[in-house]
């Protein structure tokens, strides 16, 4: 088992709400760094990750779309990253709510090879009370 000599890591990220006319907006952005040591002799290169991550939602009246980019750099100091973007729509009816998101993942598996991932789901969800919901959905993975 190898042990981490030191690690140091900075997140950071800004957020916005708000109103534009009759539509509710956010907005958010992070960013993050991490500095690992490596074990000392003969142990691994050094496991440092960068990445950053941004995202949008609109919603208007019962109709909220959204969206996200992730991006995380030399994963294990290895030079190989993962990138992740998503979209999405919900809709609200009285106690009910439906949504559906489309994600789509790449990962390097080596410096030339990459692993792609699709992810599409559907769910609904059903409001008894305050703090009480019900829901369920289905999920395909490619």
């Amino acid at each position: 088992m190898a042990v981490q000599r030191g690690a140091e890591m900075i997140d950071m990220g800004a957020n916005y709400t708000g109103k534009m006319g009759g539509a509710s907006v956010a907005l958010s952005a992070t960013y993050w760094t991490s500095n690992t040591a490596p074990p000392g002799a003969g142990g691994t290169a050094d496991a440092d990750v960068d990445g950053y991550s941004v995202s949008a939602q609109v919603g208007m009246n019962k109709i909220k779309i959204g969206g996200r980019y992730t991006k995380h750099s030399d994963i294990g100091g290895r030079g190989l990253d993962r990138v992740n973007w998503r979209m999405g729509a919900d809709y609200a009816m009285g106690a009910w709510s439906y949504g559906v998101t489309y994600q789509k993942a790449t990962q390097d598996v080596t410096a030339t090879t990459e692993d792609d991932s699709t992810y599409l789901s559907i769910g609904a969800a059903y409001t008894v009370g305050p703090g009480i919901q019900f829901g369920g959905g289905l999920v395909s993975v490619s």
